[in-house]
């Protein structure tokens, strides 16, 4: 089995929360694909309905009732320009976005924005443009949008299996009336066809992270907090019915792949232990390329105290993590082949922790922040004495944490250690591949998507830097075979090479 390695790119990513326009984002993400990344999500799509809750004015015609959207013009398509002319994509913008963008002095969105026809904006940043073709800017090569960018990449790397994640934390909430309402569904899986005949995506993600939990509707992290002492632990379910999501769940997933053939299906699942029991595996484990399981969001404001956010093990904080997700996935009938393991390359930053009993399960009257890989790596890990932090390790849940006794800050995170760990634990249980959350959130020369690539298939590896080294030796081969998979994907082959 050769393991997959899986990214995320969100639509507001980059220094200029605009995704990949951005181009430092850009960059890394085609290194990436140089280190060997095999598939790219893009996060997020919306799916829309009417009953559904939203984040900001979005009105839903009968037209588009059910369909997907974008949810970002900024981002996902182009700034500045006239989509009027683009019907096919114009139908499918959804301004929901009370975010700001530095230095584009975007005002608040205006409720007369609707799916059913987008205005021309007030706040264009240069001179509109009627579009001739949704993802082309005049001529053909000219590729626009988070979306546009990505096809882009795609086209120029055929392996790369290049889609979209359909929901997220905050934006799921709608899949259960579109699973339950066949006009919707179809509304739903026709507005999927047509962005998939635009932007030829090779696989849809499925990121309904809560079926038949409270914590998937808008403002889900406050959602969260609210309806749970921690983060398995149910307060009340007013909002979701178990057994029709558990349903409902099954029934897209198996409408995505009777409708999309030749795309990769794929579904991403919160360690959450009762969302997971939501799942009906055995149905939908024949139907889905991977099921991506989120191994961080295990410890945060949440638990009221300081926890890690992605412990391989349970420890004294909590009966939740990595290994419990996965035991009560493989128990529930999901082919091990089939998961593939989600780290963060983020961590949680825990604030008016006392010095008293430094680790987890401590007490602390701050709230909690997510803080990047690279944020980490820059202002503390690579400064003297690391910025007045010391770090320790957890040797039962096998992550380590920082601490500074005069700022009061505690932070879970993950490194190449951890990482290590996971990644050993991926090999022993034969796990499908890792997964990260997210890739811009990796330092800049991409220190733990390295890691991750080269201990992904270490027999690959090993291979790969003997035939290097022995190219460098001789010169020249006589003969040589590679390894990788043939067109069907099922072939496994090794380099067999000689030389004078």
């Amino acid at each position: 089995m050769t393991r997959k390695l899986f990214t995320y790119t969100p639509n507001w990513g980059g220094t200029t929360a605009q995704g990949l326009n951005d181009p430092t984002q850009l960059a890394m993400l085609n290194k990436a694909v140089t280190l060997g990344l095999t598939n790219v999500n893009l996060a997020f799509i919306a799916p829309l309905a009417r009953d559904a809750n939203f984040s900001g004015p979005v009105t839903v015609p009968d037209s588009v009732n059910g369909s997907v959207a974008f949810t970002d013009i900024w981002s996902d398509l182009q700034p500045g320009r006239d989509w009027s002319t683009a019907p096919a994509v114009q139908k499918y913008l959804a301004v929901e976005n009370t975010d700001s963008i530095p230095g584009l002095n975007k005002p608040a969105p205006d409720p007369s924005y609707n799916i059913g026809g987008l205005p021309q904006p007030p706040f264009a940043v240069a001179a509109n443009t009627a579009c001739p073709a949704p993802i082309f800017e005049g001529h053909a090569n000219s590729y626009v949008g988070t979306y546009g960018v990505l096809k882009k990449i795609a086209d120029g790397h055929p392996n790369l299996k290049a889609g979209i994640s359909i929901g997220g934390w905050s934006r799921a909430d709608a899949l259960k009336y579109i699973a339950a309402d066949d006009k919707l569904m179809s509304n739903f899986i026709n507005s999927l066809k047509e962005l998939q005949s635009i932007y030829g995506f090779k696989a849809i993600d499925l990121d309904w992270e809560f079926p038949g939990l409270p914590g998937n509707a808008a403002g889900g992290y406050n959602n969260w907090a609210q309806n749970y002492t921690t983060p398995n632990q149910l307060k009340s379910q007013t909002a979701a019915v178990p057994g029709q999501d558990k349903a409902g769940f099954t029934k897209i997933i198996t409408k995505l792949h009777d409708e999309f053939p030749n795309v990769d299906i794929t579904a991403t699942v919160s360690p959450n232990l009762q969302a997971i029991a939501n799942i009906d595996f055995n149905a939908i484990k024949d139907k889905v390329s991977n099921i991506l399981l989120m191994g961080y969001d295990i410890g945060g404001i949440w638990d009221g105290h300081t926890s890690h956010n992605a412990p391989l093990y349970s420890g004294p904080s909590g009966n939740l993590s990595i290994d419990s997700a996965v035991t009560a996935m493989m128990a529930a009938g999901l082919p091990a082949e089939k998961l593939v393991l989600g780290v963060p390359f983020y961590g949680r930053a825990f604030y008016s922790v006392p010095d008293s009993a430094v680790g987890t399960n401590c007490p602390k009257s701050g709230n909690d922040s997510s803080i990047s890989y690279s944020g980490i790596k820059s202002t503390i890990l690579n400064q003297p004495n690391l910025a007045g932090y010391t770090r320790y390790w957890d040797d039962v849940a096998k992550v380590p944490y920082l601490y500074n006794a005069t700022t009061k800050e505690w932070i879970s995170y993950d490194d190449t250690q951890s990482l290590g760990e996971k990644m050993k634990y991926m090999q022993d249980k034969g796990l499908g591949g890792v997964m990260s959350w997210q890739l811009y959130q990796d330092s800049s020369d991409l220190e733990l998507t390295t890691f991750l690539a080269n201990n992904l298939n270490p027999a690959k590896t090993q291979l790969s830097q003997a035939q290097t080294q022995a190219t460098a030796q001789a010169g020249e081969f006589l003969s040589e075979t590679y390894y990788g998979t043939d067109s069907s994907g099922e072939c496994e082959c090794e380099y067999s090479v000689s030389w004078n």
